[in-house]
């Protein structure tokens, strides 16, 4: 499989370029969620991944949630296809998480008590995607394009 490569100062996938290296590229769906203008390219990324940039001369791509979305798609085994879709093409995969107006981490373990969800899977597999080198971010819902901005500058 094709993978997001840096060459000189471009992003490359398949033979063909992405963009610069300084770009944020984010699929249509996420895009409309960050309210970047013209920091933000829209664009079909490779895998369909929620965001791509570099950071470090690495790439790193994004799978980003909601906290319902992140049950749903866990209960269906679609983010686990995502995330290993993400792999593959990345060189640094994330699941940035957004949470509601508070950012705290607490809402995660209420709302899965809410929906009865059986939350020892999730833990158990969100503890696995980190043996795997995915790492998992909380952003809160209202700013994550500064959060991802922060991560692209490290």
């Amino acid at each position: 499989m094709n993978r997001v490569e840096i060459v000189g100062e471009e992003l490359f996938f398949a033979g063909k370029p992405l963009g610069p290296v300084t770009g944020i590229y984010a699929y249509p769906g996420e895009a409309a969620h960050l309210g970047g203008g013209a920091v933000v390219t829209t664009c079909k990324t490779p895998g369909n991944i929620d965001l791509l940039f570099v950071s470090g001369g690495r790439v790193v791509g994004c799978e980003v949630k909601t906290l319902a979305d992140l049950v749903s798609s866990h209960l269906s085994r679609r983010l686990h296809r995502q995330l290993r879709t993400m792999r593959e093409l990345v060189d640094v995969g994330c699941l940035v998480v957004r949470l509601w107006e508070s950012g705290e981490g607490r809402e995660i373990l209420d709302y899965v008590d809410r929906v009865h969800y059986r939350p020892n899977e999730l833990w158990a597999d969100w503890a696995n995607w980190q043996t795997q080198g995915v790492y998992v971010l909380l952003a809160p819902n209202t700013n994550t394009l500064g959060y991802i901005q922060c991560y692209q500058q490290a």
